[in-house]
């Protein structure tokens, strides 16, 4: 990391003085190594990024595998398989072309890497879900967990973008939002205790903090007042 002179600017993580930026892309605020270290785990994935936009990162060859595996349990209350509700939509795409397309590095052309990020949300989402009903004492993988937040976000949002296939406004008037829910998923998969960096009531504290800067980026966003009032029940009902 790269030290700054004095700031007023908090830690991206916590809310003691950011004089620290992550030496890779510089614009991360950061008090500390601990800091560091909880933020790591998720941030890596959009660590250099254009930081007005948000970025999901593709599926790895085990998350691919998870899903192959689990395509054909029901999503959500649709009456459908996972399988059956992505490849219903009026885009016509095969499994294996959905499977394919969010397994493969990100495009730099927006339209396309924007419904990426719409594709993937659901992705993770329904291996998040899955994975806490088999294993509901585990904690999920960090972009499981992000998926069972995000998800609800981007249906929240997704009425007030009407144009096919989302447009990539949508990702980034949401990103200051999606970065804040994404500092919640690294604490609530940061562990807990003597040994670890944090202990259960700190975590908290934290999670806690997270969700008010969270709310603060939606009141400052550009969104519709609907869409803002879900967001803020959303996260203000969210478990610490």
């Amino acid at each position: 990391m790269s030290a700054l002179s004095p700031t007023t600017e908090p830690c991206t993580v916590c809310d003691k003085p950011g004089l620290l930026l992550c030496g890779r892309c510089k614009a991360v605020r950061l008090c500390s190594d601990r800091c560091h270290r909880i933020l790591w785990p998720v941030h890596k994935a959009l660590c250099g990024r254009d930081t007005k936009t948000f970025f999901l990162p593709h599926l790895r060859p085990a998350d691919q595998e998870l899903l192959q595996s689990i395509k054909d349990e029901e999503f959500e209350s649709t009456g459908m398989s996972y399988k059956e509700y992505v490849t219903s939509s009026p885009l016509g795409m095969s499994w294996q072309s959905y499977l394919d397309f969010i397994s493969t590095p990100n495009s730099s052309q927006l339209q396309k890497a924007a419904f990426r990020n719409d594709l993937l949300v659901f992705a993770y989402y329904h291996l998040g879900t899955v994975q806490r009903e088999r294993h509901p004492t585990e904690p999920l993988p960090v972009w499981y967990a992000f998926g069972t937040v995000a998800h609800l976000t981007f249906l929240d949002v997704v009425p007030d973008y009407t144009d096919f296939g989302r447009p990539p406004l949508l990702w980034r008037d949401c990103a200051r939002i999606l970065r804040q829910q994404l500092v919640y998923v690294a604490l609530l998969s940061s562990a807990v205790g003597p040994a670890a960096a944090l202990s259960l009531t700190e975590r908290k504290d934290l999670q806690k903090l997270a969700i008010r800067r969270e709310i603060e980026a939606v009141e400052q966003s550009e969104l519709s007042r609907r869409a803002k009032a879900f967001l803020t029940l959303a996260a203000i009902t969210r478990p610490c």
